[in-house]
């Protein structure tokens, strides 16, 4: 049981076993045992108050916006030398592979046994690792944006919590 108190704009929430009376001077008293309070005449029955979503909404942006960071940084495939192979994708690699594929040089990259191996790259396999490297990140982006616009049209707590990052 929820009651408003239209002054204040205060909802105040009574527990389910409450019992209301009205009393003759006016308002209303509830009793839960042996407690009883008196309810000011100006308080009124009402609905369960919705949550601030806008907190909720920021949160879930932040969280949001966290996974994408990490995803960006989790690694990603390339198959600029003939195969796929994973490469790291952390803000010193990403330096690295731009580096290479503007000279040509050695990257760090994992097989498909997840060997690691410090790879020759050629400027042209280098600048394929890098587009790649791109479009990954813009994927990931893209992701988040997506994501951020559900979260800003979510209009229940349960909505806000099915948004996740995939």
């Amino acid at each position: 049981m929820f009651y408003s108190d239209p002054v204040t704009g205060f909802v105040h929430s009574l527990p389910d076993n409450a019992v209301i009376t009205p009393l003759p001077t006016g308002g209303n008293q509830f009793s839960v045992g042996t407690t009883v309070l008196k309810i000011p005449s100006n308080v009124v029955p009402c609905e369960a108050p919705l949550p601030n979503l806008v907190p909720m909404q920021q949160g879930k942006t932040g969280e949001l916006s966290k996974a994408c960071s990490k995803a960006i940084t989790s690694g990603f495939q390339s198959s600029a030398l003939g195969v796929a192979y994973t490469y790291p994708s952390d803000s010193v690699s990403q330096t690295n592979i731009a580096y290479a594929a503007a000279h040509g040089g050695n990257l760090w990259c994992s097989d498909s046994n997840n060997v690691w191996s410090f790879v020759p790259h050629t400027m042209a396999q280098a600048t394929q690792v890098k587009s790649d490297l791109w479009a990954f990140i813009q994927l990931q982006q893209n992701t988040l944006l997506t994501l951020q616009a559900q979260v800003k049209a979510a209009t229940t707590v349960v909505q806000l919590q099915t948004i996740t990052w995939p």
